[in-house]
C-alpha cells in the first residue's frame, strides 16, 4: 500500500506485492514495467496491463503469495527506492496493510486506487467498506479489476472464494456512487497472450525471481489459461457519498 500527498489532496494506492526473491541474481534485462526477464515478449505483453501502476507504486505485478495476499517488503524497499530516484520521497509513505485492514484513519485519503487486484480478495465487501471508511466524503475510487464467473472457478483456491460476476452492486451497498463502469478494451486478447507467456517462460522466470515468487505467479497464470474464469476486466471510478 503507497500514499502520496499532491497539490489537491492525499492519495492512496492499494495493491499486494507478490513475495519471494523479486530482483533477479546477476545482470539481466529489465522491461519497461519493471519485470526482469530475459524473454523480450513477455516484458512488452506485461506492461500494457501494468505499466503505469508499477512506475506510481513500484510493483512490477499483482500475485497472490501462498493462496493469501501478502505485502512483500522487498516490494515496499523498491518502491521506496523509486519514489527516491524520482523526488518523492518527502511526499510519498508506503507501508503494509490488508484490504480490509489499511492501518489509515477514518477519511484519511482524498482518492484512492486499486489495480488487478480486488479480484483475489476473499472478502469484496469489506474492501470497498475499508475503501468507503479511509476516504473523506466526496472522496473517489478507481480501480480495474477482474470480474469472475462463479461457475468456473466454483471450489478453487483463491478466486472461487467470494468471486463477484459484477462490483456495481457491492458498491452501492457500501456507498459509493458510480461515475463509470466499463470493460477494458482487448482485454480478452492480451490476458492469454500474457499468461500464456508466462507458462513459456517458467523456467526462466524461476532462475531469476526465485521458486516462491514464480510458483505464486504459475497458481495464477496456469488457472486463467484453463479455467478461463473472468467475465470482463473492468475500469471503475465512483464518489464516495455521505450517509
Amino acid at each position: 500500500m503507497s500514499g502520496l500527498q499532491g497539490r489537491h489532496g492525499y492519495a492512496v494506492v492499494l495493491c499486494p506485492h507478490w513475495t519471494g526473491r523479486s530482483q533477479p541474481t546477476g545482470a539481466r534485462k529489465q522491461g519497461s514495467n519493471g519485470f526482469p526477464t530475459r524473454n523480450a515478449r513477455l516484458p512488452r505483453l506485461l506492461s500494457r496491463e501494468g505499466e503505469g501502476a508499477s512506475r506510481r507504486t513500484g510493483r512490477s505485478l499483482l500475485r497472490p503469495a501462498g493462496g493469501a495476499l501478502q505485502p512483500g517488503t522487498s516490494g515496499l524497499a523498491q518502491a521506496r527506492k523509486r519514489a527516491e530516484q524520482v523526488g518523492l520521497t518527502d511526499r510519498s509513505v508506503y507501508q503494509q496493510g490488508t484490504f480490509t485492514s489499511t492501518g489509515l484513519g477514518h477519511g484519511a485519503a482524498d482518492a484512492a486506487l486499486s489495480v488487478d487486484a480486488i479480484q483475489y480478495a476473499s472478502d469484496k465487501t469489506a474492501v470497498f467498506r475499508e475503501a468507503y471508511r479511509i476516504l473523506r466524503p466526496r472522496g473517489r475510487l478507481a480501480f480495474c479489476a477482474f470480474e469472475v464467473d462463479p461457475e468456473r472457478v466454483a471450489g478453487i483456491p483463491v478466486l472461487g472464494v467470494d468471486p463477484v460476476p459484477d462490483y456495481a452492486p457491492l458498491l452501492a451497498t457500501a456507498g459509493f456512487a458510480i461515475d463509470s463502469y466499463q470493460e477494458s478494451a482487448g482485454w480478452a486478447d492480451r490476458v492469454p497472450a500474457t499468461f500464456g507467456a508466462v507458462m513459456e517462460a517458467m523456467p526462466t522466470l524461476t532462475d531469476e525471481m526465485g521458486e516462491a515468487a514464480a510458483a505464486s505467479l504459475q497458481m495464477e497464470a496456469a488457472p486463467t489459461l484453463q479455467l478461463q474464469p473472468y467475465r470482463r476486466r473492468v475500469i471503475v471510478h465512483e464518489l464516495r457519498l455521505e450517509r
